[in-house]
């Protein structure tokens, strides 16, 4: 027989009925809740055959309360540096930071926290079979937040770009607001090889002419493709815009601005003749 405890000072009561509720039907005894003044003891007392999942059920359940613990406080305290960002902004990037980051064991355990929190909790209880939480969380943990600080760059960084990009696309409707809706109807032919292809309301292929005529102010060699086909939807500003085999292309990225861009003005082809025609390209 083993006796098993964790020593907590804030956390014995969650601990004790996460342990009840996850093992109930697993274990043979019964798990042991001992409150004193300043701090809390759960005991189990295993056989031999019930080491093992003791071991594996304590690691994930403390798994779980430190990583949640340490990522809270993390992403507060790492936020309040930047004096540059929004007070509004550190709350939504500190609510992306917790949602994408923190995951239950029971939901899969990410790649980060299974290496630097669960495995050696595990390894610690099947050795000690005693853990002191607070004193995990104050002396073990210091690979897991340098892990972490690339994390939350990641996620600052995403979340910039996300907002650079809605000021953009707010840009580009003003602009689009600002200009006569021409009575033309364009169809654009996405295509895994020769990339986007331009028709007029007659199926007749513009894309050249199209980009001669209205970037002939923009340097060819400094933009992409898909700047060019931007640049004369928005100078045309066409009544519609028909979209064929979008699911071909290699940038959904662009096809989705576009979306959001013309909005009413889209419309994405499910099928038709002109798609079968077309079907090689």
């Amino acid at each position: 027989m083993t006796n098993y405890k964790i020593v907590t000072e804030n956390y014995a009561k969650e601990i004790y009925l996460n342990l009840i509720q996850t093992s109930e039907a697993v274990l043979s005894n019964k798990w042991q809740l001992e409150e004193y003044d300043d701090y809390g003891e759960v005991i189990y007392t295993a056989s031999n055959t019930e080491q093992k999942v003791v071991g594996e059920i304590l690691a994930g359940i403390i798994c779980d309360i430190i990583q949640e613990e340490i990522l809270a406080h993390f992403a507060t305290k790492y936020l309040s540096r930047y004096n540059d960002i929004s007070e509004a902004d550190k709350k939504e990037i500190k609510t992306i930071f917790l949602e994408t980051t923190y995951i239950k064991k029971e939901d899969g355990v990410s790649y980060i926290s299974y290496y630097l929190l669960y495995v050696p909790i595990l390894e610690f209880i099947e050795e000690i079979h005693t853990i002191n939480v607070e004193g995990w969380l104050k002396f073990r943990t210091s690979q897991y937040q340098t892990i972490l600080e690339d994390a939350i760059e990641q996620t600052i960084y995403d979340y910039e770009m996300q907002q650079d990009y809605r000021r953009f696309l707010n840009y580009l409707k003003e602009m689009r607001r600002n200009q006569v809706l021409s009575k033309e109807i364009l169809h654009v032919l996405c295509t895994q090889t020769n990339g986007l292809i331009l028709y007029d309301e007659n199926l007749v292929q513009v894309t050249d002419e199209y980009i001669d005529i209205y970037c002939k102010d923009i340097d060819k060699t400094s933009v992409t493709g898909e700047d060019l086909f931007m640049h004369i939807m928005i100078t045309l500003c066409p009544t519609g815009i028909v979209v064929h085999k979008a699911e071909k292309y290699n940038n959904p990225n662009f096809i989705h601005t576009l979306g959001e861009l013309f909005e009413e003005q889209i419309v994405m082809c499910e099928g038709c003749d002109f798609c079968d025609r077309e079907q090689t390209k």
